[in-house]
């Protein structure tokens, strides 16, 4: 099994290190995502928009919008740490809470 986490011999800059490269991450993830949303854009247009509405159309919108709203968010959240830890404890225990009835 292996072992994920720190222990008491990883230094400071070990920690930057992994800190800077999760960044990296979320910033390759979020230009990616945002590419693809404008290369694929004028495809979208005419094969998508100049449909008739059905479940399939909905569900490309619904994937489409998601992913966008979720490589902006992550990023924001990644960037912009606007919410204290004491809030984001007070969120989970809520959705928790919602999630179990």
């Amino acid at each position: 099994m292996i072992e994920v986490g720190f222990n008491h011999t990883t230094s400071a800059l070990d920690l930057l290190h992994i800190a800077w490269q999760s960044r990296c991450y979320v910033v390759a993830a979020t230009v990616l995502v945002i590419y693809d949303q404008i290369v694929t854009f004028s495809s979208e247009i005419e094969f998508i928009w100049n449909q008739k509405f059905s479940y399939v159309s909905a569900l490309f919108h619904l994937n489409r919008c998601t992913v966008f709203a979720w490589a902006i968010v992550y990023a924001m959240r990644t960037f912009l740490p606007l919410v204290s830890m004491q809030r984001c404890r007070i969120m989970a225990l809520l959705i928790c809470a919602f999630c179990d009835h």
